[in-house]
């Protein structure tokens, strides 16, 4: 067989759907708020996967001829796509801003477009007999459609625009009320989804506009070139978000829980900077921004990294992350254990502690502490429990 089924420009859609896949992966490595956030984020990446597909399957050059002859029925299987990604994108951000986000009543309403357009298409081409759907597709032609399928396409746009402008409305609004920069430096990866989405949707919204013009009015627009700049576009956004998900979720997966060592002790630094650097862990608590980094520590300090890392591995007997980790442990720990902190979710408190990614914290507070962060509060409230009754016996 020597036809050509993909050419360049479809790579990019088969780039843009692998990478809709690992997006996936990597947001569920990310705390989730709700099981519902799971499921959005399911529902949001299925959708971006979708419109690619979609896309290839009804305008590839080689791959859609190929689709007619062999997977007919696959044609407009994935339009679904373009009108359920931006109601998850929208939910996405709601439950992620939102612990105690509920799905109610009226949010059925942003999924009723799906449903009327899914219904439709059941109705109108998939119920049709496979004969009638080759002679549709093989005389097809865009000019000759009516023209309500093109307003209806534009409108979908509209709504899609619509609700990447509400998502971003929402983090602008997080961010003017929120009294944590750490945490809206751990939401760094929804902005990019959020302004991402506004982004596409609005050139899409464009070239639909365009392409209804160009079927009303007979003329000629630029419409494929468009086309081509929105999946270039997409896959851009794709591995933005691909590499900011990285860092948030997975950049300390194999760091290691501390021991501290202090026995330890090498000669060969200036313990002036012992000095110096336990005020700024004890009283200035810098570990609880998950951002920190050597150099920044090193900088406070007042010395260069290369020398705070030989004092924290001379005088601690461990690295730098270890050193940070252990503490964040500790004052989860003092956290877990607080009355005062009794109705603060482990969620909150992991992110209170520095840490920025829910399988990192477990593994590391498991691997200190010998059991995971829920398991120690229930250990510490029983210690308590028990320790009244002792008390009182």
């Amino acid at each position: 067989m020597n036809a050509v089924l993909f050419n360049a420009h479809d790579v990019v859609l088969l780039c843009t759907m692998l990478l809709c896949v690992i997006c996936a992966i990597l947001l569920l490595q990310l705390p989730q708020p709700s099981k519902l956030h799971k499921v959005f984020i399911l529902g949001f990446c299925l959708a971006s996967f979708a419109i690619p597909l979609d896309i290839l399957i009804n305008f590839g050059a080689g791959f859609h001829p190929w689709i007619v002859e062999h997977h007919l029925t696959l044609i407009y299987m994935f339009e679904f796509g373009a009108w359920l990604q931006a109601p998850m994108a929208y939910f996405l951000v709601r439950s992620q801003l939102d612990k105690d986000f509920q799905f109610k009543t009226l949010d059925w309403l942003l999924l009723l477009p799906l449903i009327l357009n899914t219904s439709h298409q059941l109705i109108a081409y998939h119920s049709l007999p496979l004969e009638i759907k080759e002679n549709i597709q093989s005389t097809m032609n865009i000019m000759d459609l009516s023209v309500t399928l093109f307003f209806v396409q534009t409108a979908r746009e509209i709504f899609r625009v619509a609700l990447a402008i509400v998502s971003v409305a929402l983090l602008v609004r997080y961010a003017n009320l929120s009294e944590s920069n750490q945490k809206l430096r751990q939401l760094s990866w929804l902005h990019v989804l959020a302004y991402s989405l506004l982004v596409y949707t609005s050139i899409s919204l464009f070239n639909a506009a365009l392409l209804t013009a160009q079927v009303v009015t007979k003329s000629s627009f630029p419409v494929g070139h468009i086309g081509l700049l929105q999946n270039y576009l997409c896959l851009t956004c794709f591995i933005y978000l691909a590499l900011q998900l990285h860092r948030d979720a997975v950049k300390q997966i194999f760091f290691k829980p501390i021991h501290f060592k202090k026995g330890a002790t090498k000669s060969g630094f200036n313990f002036a900077h012992i000095k110096t650097l336990e005020p700024l862990m004890l009283n200035n608590k810098v570990y609880t921004n998950p951002e920190l980094s050597l150099d920044d520590l090193a900088h406070s300090v007042g010395v260069s990294p290369r020398t705070l890392s030989g004092v924290i591995n001379g005088h601690y007997g461990c690295s730098f992350f270890e050193f940070i980790n252990g503490y964040r442990v500790q004052e989860a720990k003092r956290l877990l254990s607080e009355n005062a902190n009794k109705s603060t979710s482990v969620l909150d408190i992991m992110y209170e502690s520095g840490f920025n990614s829910k399988a990192t914290f477990n593994g590391i507070f498991k691997k200190t502490e010998g059991m995971t962060p829920s398991q120690y509060r229930k250990s510490m409230c029983l210690h308590k429990v028990t320790g009244f009754e002792s008390r009182a016996s």
